[in-house]
């Protein structure tokens, strides 16, 4: 039996709005989203007992019908208009706060999120790796995923030394790859709801952050990565995994393990030349199918690229990768 999480608040708009992204981020775990906009629904509902958590409109219940909900489920959390209070503050882009109610669920009770077996294939995993420097390879993956995440679940992850993640989505991050780590590296068994709470968006692509320093992704070693890809592919409700690679330890186990690799160069000599020295590095050490499931991506020069990432799904590049990659 599934156990319940209640969302409740009197705007009808909010509460459904909430209830969609919530049940999108707990898709893989053994937790049932309901969501109500009416009191008398509420209390009458005869599976109440199956509901842990509520998280409650400070405004929808009376002190009488709260003690008369808390005598059928476990806990109360309320969703206010003030940031002061204790909750969660209700009036923030809904990213933040499933962010936050996935937080909460997650203090309390260690049952909560445990992975439902679905039987699903894995998501599909795609390498981005060119043996060329400096090239638009962060920009060319941040840039599929927009595109590939029109229409499905995408999740982007840089595995770069120096990524300038930050100059290049314009924000600050305070968790990311390394707290990811942590819970790959122990026996979490919720890593679907941990991971919702790391997730950052540019439009409709997610990505997590990347690891605070690049020493913390040599320890965690080529075994550690592939591991943290199979969990997440098998583990989340992703249909699409970007990895964006450079020339860190274990670079060819990660490589096999990929479904689809683009390598991106630029149209000169010397490019061209690193790129045929990758490719007679692969066949003398036999790696033969990393080569059969790589695509050569000759980048053009595009003229009128944004500055903002959030843009990049409507741009030249984004037009080069419908035509030459996806279509």
């Amino acid at each position: 039996m599934k156990e319940r999480v209640l969302i409740c608040d009197k705007q009808t708009e909010f509460v459904l709005a909430l209830q969609q992204e919530l049940e999108k981020a707990l898709a893989k775990t053994q937790l049932e989203v309901q969501a109500f906009n009416d009191v008398e629904k509420l209390l009458e509902n005869n599976r109440l007992y199956e509901s842990k958590v509520a998280f409650i409109g400070e405004q929808f219940l009376s002190a009488f019908e709260t003690e008369k909900l808390l005598e059928r489920t476990g806990r109360i959390i309320y969703l206010t208009e003030d940031k002061k209070r204790d909750g969660i503050f209700k009036y923030q882009p809904v990213t933040g706060l499933v962010k936050e109610i996935i937080e909460k669920l997650l203090e309390a009770d260690e049952g909560f999120g445990r992975l439902q077996s679905s039987g699903q294939k894995g998501a599909q995993i795609i390498g981005i790796y060119s043996p060329v420097r400096p090239i638009l390879q962060s920009t060319l993956a941040v840039t599929l995923g927009q595109v590939m995440a029109a229409d499905k679940r995408v999740l982007y992850l840089n595995f770069e030394p120096y990524s300038g993640m930050e100059y290049l989505m314009q924000k600050e991050f305070s968790q990311g790859l390394t707290d990811l780590f942590f819970y790959i590296s122990s026996p979490e068994e919720r890593l679907a709801m941990r991971i919702e709470t790391l997730v950052e968006k540019v439009g409709k692509l997610d990505y997590i952050p990347p690891a605070v320093a690049f020493p913390d992704i040599e320890e965690f070693g080529a075994q550690g990565l592939l591991r943290l890809i199979e969990r997440v592919s098998t583990e989340t409700e992703y249909e699409v995994l970007i990895l964006d690679l450079s020339e860190i330890g274990g670079i060819y186990s990660l490589l096999l393990r990929c479904d689809r690799i683009l390598c991106p160069y630029c149209d000169d000599p010397l490019a061209r030349a690193k790129v045929d020295a990758f490719e007679n590095t692969l066949d003398y050490l036999k790696l033969e199918s990393i080569l059969e499931k790589t695509k050569l991506c000759r980048l053009p020069e595009f003229s009128r690229l944004p500055r903002e990432m959030m843009a990049m799904g409507k741009s030249e590049m984004a037009e080069y990768i419908k035509q030459e990659i996806l279509g």
